[in-house]
């Protein structure tokens, strides 16, 4: 058994739905009050990261929220890319696509409040 967004699968595997889980996470930001906010993506060569930008951009159009090519970032799912992702996009609310990049948006942001 695998964890796998791949489009043809060989073995068992488990799915998500990715599309929903960006959504409800934009969602979740847009009632917080946030407008602008930040999608730092995976790889296009996975289709999660298609999957998530679309759940990302759908749930910003609902609220008549134009999603900015500046806020859309494209990572590696590694913390070093999530770290430079932050720094561009540290005024925003970040919707990151795995924990590890999501890590490094979150410590950076409170470096850098702590320097303001």
């Amino acid at each position: 058994m695998t964890i796998d967004d791949q489009i043809e699968q060989t073995i068992p595997w488990l799915g998500m739905d990715n599309t929903a889980g960006a959504y409800t996470a934009v969602r979740h930001l847009i009632k917080l009050g946030h407008r602008r906010i930040a999608h730092i993506q995976g790889p296009p060569k996975y289709p999660a990261s298609h999957d998530r930008y679309n759940g990302y951009r759908q749930a910003l159009l609902e609220e008549g929220i134009i999603p900015g090519p500046d806020l859309v970032l494209v990572g590696d799912f590694l913390p070093p890319t999530g770290r430079a992702c932050a720094i561009k996009c540290a005024r925003y609310a970040p919707m990151c696509h795995r924990s590890l990049i999501s890590i490094s948006p979150t410590y950076t942001q409170q470096r850098l409040s702590l320097r303001q």
